[in-house]
């Protein structure tokens, strides 16, 4: 049996209707006449929909506490584990170690990243066009530019992968970059077609296969995330 879109919507209109059930048996035969699918598959997918709402809701409310605690401009100088630490102590809610560590991370990379001026930015660029054979290495790349610029870690490499992909992303046609994101959206697991992708662009260019390997990744990346923005723009609009 092929799970189509209409039936995740019809799962999903439902399981946002009556937001506070979390009855599994209960939900599958309340949904089993109107979405034609074993009682298995029906059950798994209403499973799966519950658990990405409650993972949303628990990220927006880790997003909204980590904003507050660095609202205070010396608990953003704090290191990440000192950070993390304080919030689980400050909260009433638990939040989960490893959703809080990568939502502090995130946010404090963004902060910092910030700071980062134009001139860094341009000496991380000319120095990904002089070495292009290591594009795609992000760590050994860091490494090399660390001797250069004084920027912490991981905003170095968010700064890294982000010149990258601007650099990569010039030297594809527009056509071709529309060619991968339909194949991205439409048949996203045909990964025998994306690797003839790949294959392409490394014969015409003297790009290493990793580089276009990390363009193809974070075009995954963006074209999920905006995906999501429709589908919770739609459940908003209902």
């Amino acid at each position: 049996f092929s799970v189509l879109d209409a039936h995740i919507d019809l799962v999903r209109e439902h399981i946002q209707k009556f937001s506070s059930e979390t009855n599994i048996p209960k939900l599958c035969d309340e949904l089993q006449g109107a979405v034609p699918l074993p009682r298995k598959i029906l059950s798994r997918l209403i499973r799966g929909e519950i658990g990405k709402r409650a993972r949303t809701n628990l990220q927006d409310e880790t997003i909204n506490t980590v904003k507050k605690y660095l609202e205070q401009p010396s608990h953003a100088e704090q290191p990440i584990v000192k950070i993390c630490d304080n919030i689980q102590q400050e909260t009433t809610t638990p939040i989960p170690r490893g959703v809080l560590y990568e939502t502090v991370t995130r946010m404090i990379v963004l902060k910092r990243q910030k700071q980062v001026n134009p001139e860094q930015k341009n000496t991380v660029r000319q120095f990904l066009l002089e070495h292009s054979k290591l594009l795609g290495d992000h760590p050994q790349l860091c490494n090399l530019l660390e001797r250069k610029l004084s920027i912490p870690r991981p905003v170095l490499y968010r700064l890294v992968k982000g010149e990258e992909i601007k650099i990569v992303r010039q030297m594809v046609s527009k056509e071709k970059q529309q060619s991968l994101r339909n194949l991205l959206r439409n048949n996203p697991s045909n990964n025998e077609a994306i690797d003839e992708w790949i294959e392409d662009c490394v014969a015409q260019s003297d790009l290493p296969q990793r580089a276009w390997q990390c363009f193809v990744l974070a075009e995954k990346i963006y074209i999920k995330s905006r995906m999501q923005r429709k589908t919770a723009k739609k459940e908003q609009d209902v």
